[in-house]
């Protein structure tokens, strides 16, 4: 149907006032209804001064327990299950709040006790009613139209995911995708119906459904689903001459922010991914919480992450070291937006190589956790520039390191790279022996020295991944 061009400025100004009104008039209604109801429409005389006595009590309630439960600031058009909940909470504090009244002012003389179950269930019906007709109707025709020519779409998954990107296409009418259908290797959704589209078989069966059904493009909408099995729907989809498409992780799952817009192409990290570590939070924060931290490298992509992580921790301060200028000025911007708590940074512009800088910055304020990630890192680069790899590297660790003992830091954790296990490059080599100067000093004071190895981190600088995926491109 197409879209009918209405000018809907004037009601969405006076959007709230209308909907006021129209709880005010079925406030009304249903209480004048549950008189008739309950004595088969015919109200004795008697009681209709009993009404009209009564319903500014019913109204003052009612519009005082709507407003607590913030009934009038949703969107209409996306009314839910959620604004049906609140509804029915607001309704019934009204309800009770009203009848209490009826109690301590009238003492129920002359009241009858039905009518207040009866106003109570059909007031429900037309508070929540009156929201989704409003919904239907826009959907209908207010909308606009689909397109004529749409895209055959498979959602590979009929779960959470699957179904938050089948609404949201559904209510998206300028998207033109038409979903053909879901697969899930669940059996009993198999053959069941999510929004009137039916889940049509297994993963297994994708060929078969989207040869007979003409598929163009398939989604893959499964929660935590793993790199290899992503890899394996990539590839029977390019096998088959139908593209593939992938949603964010669980993180937009849990905030409800997935939508149609966040499908994208599959990724190179898709199929990387593995089972996240659970990680000792508790012991982290104990480790953490009231420490003064000094994070080398703070601009770089592992120090820069790692600032963010302490900062969550609530660090007594935390002390940015950083050659970069722009890079210091970066992270410090970043993590003031996201930490209120700004006061506990402190940016220094230095240089691991200064063994001056380095003294007086431990002096000045008694870091007490060391976070070392201030390294070259690039394997090409170091190959051509073996001596400045030496130079960072392996001096500026010993000055850090020799620095730290004199000024008894508690803890030094040093940020390696896998590629110092049997190393083949200056990289590598330069980081094994800043490794092995780290377990040279351990022991020498009360310093204890901690090194830790990195694969390719995705989306950090240097990283082989993004080089991967513009080879994959070309």
């Amino acid at each position: 149907m197409k879209g009918i061009p209405l000018d809907l400025s004037f009601l969405r100004k006076q959007k709230r006032i209308l909907v006021l009104g129209n709880d005010v008039f079925w406030t009304i209604f249903s209480y004048f209804l549950a008189y008739f109801l309950r004595f088969n429409f015919s109200i004795p005389e008697g009681y209709l001064p009993l009404i009209f006595k009564s319903l500014p009590l019913l109204l003052f309630f009612r519009a005082a327990s709507f407003f607590l439960f913030r009934l009038y600031g949703g969107v209409l058009r996306y009314a839910s299950v959620d604004d049906l909940l609140r509804i029915i909470k607001a309704v019934t504090l009204g309800t009770l709040l009203f009848i209490s009244s009826i109690a301590f002012v009238f003492h129920f003389k002359g009241f009858p006790r039905s009518v207040f179950l009866i106003d109570w269930f059909t007031i429900l019906v037309f508070l929540g009613g009156s929201r989704f007709i409003y919904r239907i109707l826009r959907e209908i025709y207010i909308t606009p139209a689909r397109p004529e020519v749409r895209r055959k779409v498979l959602i590979i998954g009929a779960g959470d995911v699957g179904e938050m990107i089948l609404r949201s296409i559904k209510r998206e009418k300028d998207i033109p995708y038409e979903i053909v259908g879901l697969l899930d290797d669940d059996p009993d959704k198999i053959g069941r119906r999510i929004h009137g589209v039916e889940v049509l078989g297994r993963i297994s069966n994708l060929g078969p459904v989207v040869e007979e059904k003409g598929v163009k493009e398939v989604i893959i909408a499964i929660q935590n689903i793993s790199g290899k099995r992503i890899k394996e729907i990539t590839e029977h989809c390019q096998s088959i001459g139908v593209s593939c498409k992938t949603v964010p992780g669980v993180g937009g799952i849990l905030s409800g922010s997935i939508s149609i817009t966040h499908v994208r192409p599959v990724k190179v990290e898709d199929l990387l991914k593995r089972e996240p570590a659970q990680l000792d939070t508790g012991l982290i924060e104990r480790f953490i919480s009231d420490k003064i931290i000094m994070v080398t490298g703070a601009g770089g992509s592992i120090g820069s992450e790692l600032c963010c992580q302490i900062m969550g921790f609530g660090p007594r301060k935390l002390i940015l070291f950083e050659r970069g200028e722009n890079n210091l000025y970066e992270i410090e911007l970043d993590l003031r937006e996201r930490f209120p708590q700004g006061k506990v940074l402190v940016s220094v512009i230095g240089d691991i190589l200064d063994k001056d800088k380095l003294d007086y910055v431990l002096k000045e304020y008694t870091p007490e956790i060391i976070f070392h990630a201030a390294a070259y890192k690039h394997v090409p680069i170091m190959e051509a520039h073996p001596f400045e790899a030496l130079k960072n590297n392996i001096l500026g660790t010993w000055n850090l390191a020799s620095k730290s003992c004199e000024r008894g830091v508690q803890r030094f954790i040093l940020i390696s790279t896998d590629k110092a296990v049997r190393p083949a490059s200056v990289m590598g080599a330069t980081k094994r022996t800043a490794e092995m100067i780290c377990q040279g000093f351990n022991g020498e004071g009360t310093t204890r020295f901690v090194a830790v190895r990195f694969g390719n981190v995705l989306e950090s600088n240097g990283s082989v991944i993004p080089y991967f995926r513009r080879q994959i491109a070309r």
